[in-house]
């Protein structure tokens, strides 16, 4: 019963680094957001009008503006989860919890009549959801925005259900623009999508926290998406 209570505390150290942050902080982390939704509205017009995909560019975009931020504020790129503290932890519970999602899907899938997705496409996939999706994620809204919240809110419940509406947000402006809805049609479209987000937040905000590192969050963020194409 202990080792199962355990497993579920957060870092001592994410309680501590949180608890420095300032409302210029927050302020700032809020300013990012904004600047992200504009860049995904616009990317998401630029699909449907062009279908020219711009997300490579801008996610990297976004994972240097976070590091050159809390360079600039002097937090360090450990203040985003890069440790070395835990480091091997964190990434053997991704890791692993990544691969039991995978033989979960995988027998699903397979159960259904799919077969495996081309050996090309599964392994270029790979890196574009580990890096491109699940780092660029991870870093800006577990590392960077939720983490500066706390310089606004200081209530742990607050700051985490806000990170997690702005996470579930996020994903609208290009899924919005590129389908070519209006708000109202696309929110009506997509409420159990909005839902199912909120609860990934909650997910990957634990396995930050569990160990005050991004290796966790980031693999199995990358690990889920990426079983979703690995059939066809």
């Amino acid at each position: 019963m202990n080792k199962l209570v355990n497993f579920f505390k957060t870092d001592p150290s994410y309680k501590q680094e949180v608890s420095r942050y300032k409302p210029a902080d927050g302020v700032l982390a809020v300013m990012v957001f904004i600047v992200l939704m504009l860049f995904y509205y616009l990317m998401g017009l630029l699909q449907a009008k062009a279908n020219i995909y711009l997300g490579v560019p801008v996610n990297l975009l976004f994972i240097a503006l976070c590091a050159f931020l809390v360079l600039i504020r002097k937090n360090g790129l450990t203040s985003l989860g890069f440790k070395k503290k835990n480091a091997g932890k964190s990434a053997l519970t991704g890791l692993v919890l990544g691969v039991l999602l995978i033989l979960g899907n995988a027998f699903i899938r397979l159960s259904g009549g799919q077969t495996f997705a081309p050996v090309d496409v599964i392994i270029s996939k790979f890196f574009y959801f580990l890096v491109v999706i699940a780092l660029m994620e991870e870093v800006v809204f577990r590392g960077y925005i939720q983490s500066r919240l706390f310089g606004l809110l200081r209530h742990n419940a607050v700051a985490t259900g806000v990170a997690g509406i702005l996470f579930t947000l996020m994903h609208i402006p290009y899924q919005m623009g590129a389908a070519g809805q209006d708000l109202v049609t696309f929110c009506q479209n997509n409420w159990w999508w909005f839902i199912t987000l909120f609860i990934w937040h909650l997910v990957f905000t634990y396995l930050f926290r569990r160990f005050n590192s991004i290796l966790a969050p980031t693999i199995f963020h990358a690990l889920m998406d990426w079983s979703n194409i690995l059939f066809v």
